[in-house]
């Protein structure tokens, strides 16, 4: 807490220096540019102390932070008094389209066997198919966003090629590579003979070959032109450096739990975002003190996202088993039987949240939006 207190002192009134951080260079070290100290961090724990502790600490890394990620957007969308008056004007934007996801993954996960001949588990692996190409797609969305910010921050002017290979760079680097990886090395998707191996050819094809073959000259060619940009910003260049590294970690196929790293760094992003927003406009529009704002924000959203694990682990919800809160929790905190109605309902409704979360995080961070845009431009 010293050091949190310590960090949120000297980011608090920090203004962007020549290098153009977002907010300051330990706020952005902290959670920007989380990728390099998490990476060195957890690796000197897999290979000089143990995997098990290393699992203990990813665990407790996901127990604070990653269910409080998936409700930060949320939250700004539904209850910020930022964002209000535009629910107002587009009720269907900001209620009806997220209330028609989360009824539909209720409603897939809880219609009768009779109505719907397959068991949850079945269920379960459909959804994976179906979701899981997206998931690191909506990574790739998100780097490609903190990527424009640094951009809006150094006033960079980008040609026509550049933008588009900016975009094209996120989605080579993260998207295709490490939705290839993670099925080559770590576990498939399949419902009977289908699979999505089967799509990305991991059993024929070595993608922690293939990668590398990508992601060199993709990730070549992207410094190139941001070398040639006459406002560099290094802040950017560090961020963009550190999405093909956090992928290519994935070829260490000994390195069982590098595919968390990569939703570690994604979640702690999410937290340097949304607390520098909030604290912004408490800062603004009530003329609090940023530093006890801040803390207090932060400790919420611990607390929540403390809170949620518990919840998450009973209910055996989105993956919070045995490789990921089971290291902590397991025999500490039961788990309701698979087939319990309420275990179904309560796995459906936070797989339905879950999902609606990536359409929260694209509306309420949607700068080319002309109601939203300039709001986030004033306390961004």
């Amino acid at each position: 807490m010293k050091a949190m207190s310590k960090l949120v002192k000297s980011t608090a009134y920090s203004s962007i220096d020549t290098w153009q951080w977002f907010r300051s260079k330990e706020w952005d070290s902290l959670w920007f540019l989380n990728a390099y100290w998490v990476f060195l961090l957890f690796s000197l724990v897999f290979y000089y102390i143990s995997p098990e502790v290393c699992g203990v600490l990813a665990a407790a890394v996901f127990m604070f932070t990653r269910l409080s990620h998936i409700y930060v957007s949320m939250y700004l969308c539904l209850k910020h008094p930022a964002y209000k008056a535009l629910a107002k004007l587009s009720p269907w934007r900001f209620m009806g389209i997220p209330s028609l996801i989360v009824a539909f993954f209720l409603l897939f996960f809880s219609l009768p066997y009779k109505l719907f001949p397959a068991d949850t588990d079945t269920r379960l692996k459909i959804y994976g198919i179906i979701v899981f190409p997206y998931l690191y797609y909506h990574y790739a969305l998100q780097h490609y966003g903190i990527l424009v910010m640094y951009r809006s921050r150094a006033n960079q002017k980008l040609s026509s090629f550049h933008r588009k290979f900016e975009k094209l760079f996120c989605h080579l680097t993260v998207s295709l590579t490490v939705t290839a990886l993670i099925l080559r090395n770590f576990y498939e998707l399949k419902v009977g003979s289908w699979s999505l191996s089967g799509l990305f050819r991991t059993p024929s094809v070595d993608w922690n070959i293939l990668a590398w073959i990508i992601i060199i000259p993709t990730s070549s060619v992207y410094f190139f032109l941001e070398l040639r940009n006459q406002n560099q910003s290094i802040p950017k260049m560090l961020y963009a450096f550190s999405m093909p590294l956090m992928s290519l970690v994935l070829t260490l196929k000994d390195f069982y739990l590098s595919w968390m790293l990569i939703d570690i760094q994604h979640t702690l992003a999410i937290f340097g975002l949304g607390g520098h927003f909030m604290t912004n406009y408490a800062v603004i529009e009530r003329k609090v003190n940023p530093k006890k704002t801040m803390l207090r924000y932060y400790g919420y959203l611990l607390l929540t996202s403390t809170v949620l694990s518990i919840i998450y682990y009973f209910f055996s919800a989105q993956g919070s088993g045995d490789n990921r809160l089971g290291a902590i929790l397991k025999g500490v905190i039961p788990q309701i039987e698979e087939e319990n109605p309420l275990r179904i309902f309560f796995f459906a409704l936070f797989v339905g949240q879950g999902i609606a979360h990536y359409y929260f995080d694209k509306l309420a961070f949607s700068f080319s939006d002309k109601g939203i845009g300039p709001m986030l431009k004033k306390y961004i």
